[in-house]
């Protein structure tokens, strides 16, 4: 996890990160950390971060999953995904990552057959059930996360996006076949 701290005029968010992340060692909540001292150290942190898309070429073909939860549903769901996978689909790579301070988490699992595609996507998808959570929390719905859209969101739910579509687009002009019929 990434974490950049910031704080109003006269405060040092650093001691309270450090506080923060002290207590979580303590605790056991985390196992290890790395703070940077410098800029240089900070901006050697993002480059690591940013390198994910380069990442990607090496777990071709993916399965890419953008995935917002509750903070309280977010361990649940990582720890229960990611056993899953490696369960199922033990010789793949199986990432974590998102921006937690929104409440969203995305996984890149691969390389995976296109034949698996839709099996990955059941079992990710299938965590989320219960959670309060959104099988797309930025990226939409689409035609790929259509059939799974059921699994966070109730028939009323549906019935009602199904309703407003009905209401702006009576001749079904915008983005026709995505999300909902």
């Amino acid at each position: 996890m990434l974490i950049q701290a910031s704080g109003l005029a006269g405060m040092d968010p650093q001691v309270a990160l450090e506080s923060a992340l002290e207590q979580a060692l303590e605790a056991g909540s985390i196992s290890d950390c790395a703070v940077a001292t410098s800029l240089s150290d900070a901006q050697k942190f993002w480059r690591l971060r940013e390198c994910i898309p380069e990442l990607l070429t090496e777990l071709k073909s993916t399965v890419n999953f953008d995935c917002g939860l509750p903070w309280t549903e977010m361990s649940g769901f990582v720890t229960e995904a990611e056993a899953a996978l490696k369960q199922k689909y033990p010789d793949a790579t199986h990432l974590f990552l998102g921006h937690l301070g929104d409440n969203n988490v995305h996984i890149l699992t691969g390389p995976h057959d296109a034949g698996e595609w839709l099996g990955v996507e059941e079992l990710v998808y299938s965590a989320l059930r219960g959670r309060q959570g959104t099988i797309s929390a930025e990226h939409g719905i689409g035609f790929l996360k259509k059939p799974f859209l059921g699994y966070t969101r109730s028939d009323g739910e549906i019935a009602l996006l199904k309703r407003i579509k009905r209401a702006l687009d009576p001749n079904n002009t915008l983005n026709p076949g995505r999300i909902v019929d």
